[in-house]
């Protein structure tokens, strides 16, 4: 079992999400987006990525060296987006993937995204935004956290406190036109698509399928994005799937995160470990499988299995 997958075996007893189906709205906990990050950039950069080795800033790895936020967004024009301004360096690896969030007044809201560097580097500047619509809350907001990797799977989290010795933190959110949604996304009626993947000389397809209800309160935002992490009882290999939409103020929709697997990819029984998902207004749920200590019995939610065989 490598060192990044022990802590986040780890990480499940720090601070787990909702105790049911069916949570309260409530913010991620610093541990929960740390953990929603790992899965977004491990989606996105493919199976081959390298997992994330959590620790403090290392001598000669990723490093931020500047951060800056614009002032206002206007959350209810067409495309708004808050420029957040980043410098970083690594000389140990290269930088390849970051990450940036900022939360709500209230703290229940966030809007997260994440920056592929293309091909990776030792020095990186870039104008990363910060996707804002009129289901977000106006007043002032703060960046409250900035995640750094490298090609080793080097980590490094600056957190709000962190963020604030390299510049003001705060920006303020305008919204003439604020539609109201505080309910989070409630996941049902599960189906694992692949409960058996041959990759013994070809890349195979993986996938889940699941239902996203965002009731909304009083009007809802819809369903935005999900992701989904399979992993081996020890920890040893994780699968890592995830599915986005384009579309917002949908009541329901169908997701289906999904990834490829390489030729040759680790043989085993992958159990459900994470399902996240959020919606338009940046509510999110965040379910963790009793399999690996967590709160959420996943064969309710997927009565016909929540695992995934892998044979090569």
């Amino acid at each position: 079992m490598t060192a990044s997958h022990a802590a986040i075996k780890i990480a499940v007893s720090i601070t787990l999400a909702s105790a049911s189906l069916a949570a309260a709205a409530a913010p991620l906990t610093p541990a929960q987006r740390q953990q929603v990050s790992d899965m977004q950039r491990m989606a996105t950069l493919g199976p081959g990525a390298a997992p994330a080795k959590r620790g403090s800033e290392l001598a000669g790895g990723p490093k931020l060296t500047a951060f800056s936020v614009g002032p206002s967004v206007d959350a209810g024009s067409m495309d708004a987006q808050l420029r957040v301004d980043l410098v970083a360096t690594d000389r140990l690896s290269q930088l390849n993937y970051m990450s940036v969030t900022a939360t709500s007044p209230d703290g229940l809201q966030q809007v997260s995204t994440g920056y592929t560097t293309g091909f990776p580097s030792s020095k990186v500047t870039s104008a990363i935004g910060l996707a804002f619509n009129y289901f977000h809350a106006p007043g002032t907001w703060n960046v409250t956290q900035v995640i750094l990797y490298d090609v080793a799977g080097n980590q490094v989290i600056y957190d709000a406190a962190a963020l604030s010795n390299l510049g003001p933190t705060a920006f303020t959110v305008k919204n003439e036109t604020w539609r109201t949604d505080t309910s989070p996304p409630t996941a049902s009626a599960g189906k694992v698509l692949t409960p058996h993947v041959d990759v013994k000389s070809v890349a195979a397809y993986a996938g889940v399928q699941y239902a996203i209800n965002d009731t909304g309160n009083p009007k809802a935002s819809g369903p935005s994005y999900a992701t989904a992490q399979f992993c081996t009882l020890d920890f040893a290999n994780c699968i890592y799937l995830s599915h986005s939409l384009t579309y917002a103020g949908l009541a329901k929709a169908t997701m289906r995160p999904t990834t490829q697997l390489y030729a040759g990819y680790p043989a085993g029984t992958y159990y459900l470990y994470i399902l996240y998902s959020t919606d338009w207004a940046g509510y999110t749920e965040y379910l963790t499988g009793a399999d690996f200590g967590g709160e959420t019995d996943f064969s309710a939610l997927f009565p016909n299995g929540h695992t995934i065989t892998v044979t090569n």
